[in-house]
């Protein structure tokens, strides 16, 4: 069941479902999608925040969790739409990943070598998520640990 309240509330069991696509890429747009809901609140997302947050609450709700959960903490009672995307717009954040502030690569206008050395200066390397071009599809975490102990193993 929780698996197709996901599927149903995302759009398809890729997670793809909304995605505009990048022009450029192909792939989904997803810094277009991290703007459209975090610009000025929910934007055209409502709809698909309240569907994630009545699946949020329906799974949460199910008898196999009664073990548990003694009581529902937030949101609580919501008597309207109106209260529902009020909870939604004071809630939602994003979870800024600073990648691509120390650009790697051959091009003049990377600071950083295949290498991981910084251009500018001798004996300096940069090993964090400012080299990585683009988020990763995933948590940066594990791809700035890959990163680091390559770096590691090499030096």
């Amino acid at each position: 069941m929780a698996q197709r309240l996901l599927v149903d509330t995302f759009g398809g069991s890729d997670g793809g479902g909304g995605w505009r696509r990048d022009p450029v890429a192909g792939g989904p747009d997803r810094q277009a999608h991290r703007d459209d809901v975090c610009a000025h609140g929910l934007g055209g997302n409502r709809e698909r925040f309240r569907r994630a947050l009545e699946a949020a609450r329906t799974i949460g709700h199910r008898e196999e969790l009664a073990g548990w959960r003694e009581r529902e903490l937030l949101p609580g009672t919501l008597n309207s739409t109106a209260e529902m995307d009020g909870f939604i717009a004071r809630s939602v954040i994003t979870h800024h990943h600073p990648c691509g502030t120390c650009r790697m690569g051959k091009n003049p206008d990377a600071v950083v070598d295949a290498n991981l050395r910084l251009k500018a200066l001798d004996n300096l390397f940069v090993v964090d998520a400012s080299i990585m071009p683009n988020l990763t599809a995933g948590p940066i975490h594990a791809a700035v640990l890959a990163i680091a102990e390559t770096f590691a193993r090499r030096h």
